[in-house]
């Protein structure tokens, strides 16, 4: 069996300097690769940070060293790096992370785009007159609209958003406990393989808030409360929700949530490059802080998400009883998932039965550490 592009750095290393975004001063680190992140640790191992790889930016062009990345566009530490190996497995497992970086001084800059944004532009006012016309449900083509790094950059901006809605005086922040994110690694890998497709892009955050809750954002990115976590029983129940969010995701639907919420005239901003203004990401916030068992919302269908447990080798009874608590207690991820607790009887027909064998989905002292991954946090801009 050919070995995937992670496997093959698995124990690939290298020096690179640390910057923080505080201090001027740099700090010497080692990078390496995790299961779905790159580790940065001090010289005496320690952990400094891990950095999702599907939120990966390249501060700098190939073409001159070292080497700028940063965790994601709206932070303020990098990382430099001179190794060529690194960089070159960096970019074999990251294939899209240097197609916007910065060219190099003096090179020819791309193409303008504004051609293609006018042309959103037109398509969007198009639609919105079809809107007005007619009984069409337009959101998978304003979709298709809305250029990906658009997408990415507006899940960001609502992580950061909804940490400070959620934190009062002082924003929510990520959960960065070292053994706590790797067992969350092997979880979402446990759930979406690489070899599915189906973790492409995905980006699972922990953010510290008894709110238990868990919502898809665009861009690939899931976030988590620790209350969720809380309310979780097994590695299981936690599996479950992965995989219903995973399903979300490789629906669309994340973005067609977004869609929903905006008037049209904000469709245009979206689709054009212009990106959403204040009042544009106030909106889309709003649909996240308060869900509502809407029967109209988008939800993952069940029986995928229940199929894509089964094919794990994970039981879907747990998930089914997870959200039966959560909807007694009248929790938020209740009634944004309502299509999950209202399972279908075709919904347990197709998935109801576990055919691959049972295999717990974390140890015991995997699914303990991620109980703890609160102990450290960070800022959600790290």
């Amino acid at each position: 069996m050919a070995l995937t592009a992670l496997e093959r750095y698995a124990k690939l290393e290298a020096e690179a300097q640390y910057f923080d975004g505080a201090n001027g001063a740099p700090l010497p680190v080692i990078v390496s690769f995790g299961a779905r992140s790159l580790m940065i640790a001090d010289i005496d191992e320690r952990s400094i940070a891990h950095w999702p790889l599907a939120s990966l930016v390249a501060q700098s062009s190939l073409s001159r060293l070292p080497v700028s990345l940063a965790p994601d566009r709206a932070s303020t530490e990098r990382i430099e790096l001179k190794d060529p190996d690194m960089i070159a497995a960096i970019g074999e497992v990251c294939q899209e992370l240097w197609q916007s970086a910065p060219s190099a001084p003096g090179a020819q800059s791309a193409p303008p785009q504004r051609r293609r944004r006018w042309l959103w532009v037109v398509l969007a006012v198009v639609l919105g007159a079809a809107i007005a016309a007619t009984q069409v449900d337009v959101r998978a083509l304003v979709r298709d609209l809305v250029p990906p790094a658009d997408a990415a950059d507006l899940g960001v901006r609502q992580t950061a958003l909804l940490a400070a809605a959620w934190g009062g005086d002082q924003p929510a922040q990520r959960c960065a406990g070292a053994d706590g994110v790797q067992a969350l690694d092997l979880l979402v890998a446990r759930i979406a393989p690489a070899e599915t497709g189906r973790s492409a892009g995905l980006t699972v955050l922990v953010l510290d808030h008894p709110r238990a809750d868990a919502l898809s954002l665009p861009g690939g990115r899931v976030i988590l409360t620790s209350g969720l976590l809380t309310a979780g029983t097994s590695p299981e129940d936690i599996a479950g929700v992965l995989a219903v969010e995973a399903t979300h995701i490789s629906q669309s639907h994340p973005l067609d949530e977004v869609i929903a919420a905006l008037p049209v005239t904000d469709w245009i901003a979206l689709t054009s490059g212009a990106g959403l203004d204040a009042d544009g990401q106030q909106s889309v916030l709003q649909a996240y802080l308060n869900p509502s068992a809407d029967p109209d919302r988008p939800n993952p269908n069940a029986a995928e998400a229940f199929a894509n447990l089964d094919q794990a080798g994970l039981p879907t009874a747990p998930l089914r009883a997870l959200m039966l608590r959560l909807q007694a207690a009248g929790a938020p991820y209740a009634a944004r998932r309502a299509g999950i607790v209202a399972v279908s009887s075709e919904a347990e027909g197709a998935a109801g039965t576990q055919t691959a064998p049972f295999q717990a989905a974390l140890g015991d002292r995997d699914w303990l550490a991620l109980g703890d991954i609160c102990e450290t946090r960070v800022p959600i801009s790290n």
